[in-house]
């Protein structure tokens, strides 16, 4: 994963670029006169406080709970997208992007492969990804939330490095807290566990806002950020499985849209008006209800 800038002194240009799948941010700030570039909003607003904010931003986060694409929250300011490079001539004030990578490409190259082979495709990539990343100078540890991917993250781990330290957060409500399973999964594979049980005040939340770029609509960065702080009393590099259920389609939301195909339009259409009668809750579905 990279995110990076490098200045061609002869050509006189600046050449960015952001890794394949995103994972590191790049933003960028053009007015036709004005280029600035970092990794964080803030950063560009240091030096552009006076930015309004973007109707078309705004518009994608409340349709879709965060703000994707190339939009960023305020105007004239974009982000590089995964897989996509930046040349800027500083000369002519000019911006050309390309995208060196096709992610769809890679995909349709193995429509043919037996399912089989698939799998141990991708068992051993999972193994080498998580061995590769094994290999460093300070502390490394391990989200564990007693889910499969996590699981599988942590049990990869255990296979070389013994009584390395794993890390869970508990909820009080009962109906999202799964450190029974954590545990489980803990003990099974020999981990030295660390907990604590999330407890959200008003400082937390500012806190936590105020280190955020632009408006993001998914309250689990509550629970993250409290597991970071207490993973980094105790290492300095923590392996999650984020990610999984996107990539293998592992949300219960996924598996109702399968069954709901199965199911005649009226009966759904029925369902759907009795759901709507039902009293508010900010407890956790269930697959059933879904």
């Amino acid at each position: 994963m990279w995110a990076f800038c490098i200045y061609d002194k002869t050509k006189n240009t600046f050449f960015l670029s952001r890794d394949r799948f995103g994972i590191k941010p790049l933003y960028y700030y053009f007015d036709g006169d004005k280029f600035i570039f970092a990794s964080e909003l803030k950063a560009i607003r240091q030096h552009n406080p006076d930015m309004s904010i973007s109707e078309s931003a705004v518009n994608f986060f409340f349709y879709q709970k965060y703000i994707g694409d190339d939009l960023t929250i305020f105007k004239n300011c974009c982000k590089l997208r995964p897989s996509e490079n930046l040349l800027f001539d500083l000369n002519r004030k000019k911006i050309a992007r390309t995208k060196y990578y096709h992610l769809e490409q890679e995909i349709s190259k193995h429509q043919d492969t037996p399912i089989k082979e698939k799998l141990e495709k991708i068992e051993e990539a999972i193994i080498d990804a998580v061995q590769k990343r094994l290999v460093a100078d300070v502390p490394v540890g391990s989200f564990l939330s007693g889910g499969i991917d996590s699981s599988l993250i942590s049990a990869i781990i255990a296979r070389d490095k013994k009584d390395f330290d794993t890390f869970s957060i508990g909820f009080k409500d009962e109906s999202y807290n799964e450190l029974d399973f954590s545990r489980i999964a803990a003990e099974h594979i020999k981990t030295a566990h660390h907990y604590e049980y999330l407890d959200i005040d008003q400082a937390l939340i500012e806190y936590t806002i105020q280190n955020m770029d632009e408006p993001f609509g998914d309250s689990s960065v509550f629970p993250t950020y409290l597991l970071s702080k207490i993973t980094r009393q105790k290492v300095t590099v923590s392996l999650s499985g984020d990610a999984g259920d996107e990539v293998f389609g592992g949300y219960d939301t996924y598996k109702a849209y399968k069954l709901a195909r199965y199911v005649p339009r009226p009966i759904i259409k029925l369902s759907k008006y009795l759901i709507d009668l039902l009293p508010p809750s900010d407890k956790k579905v269930t697959l059933a209800f879904k």
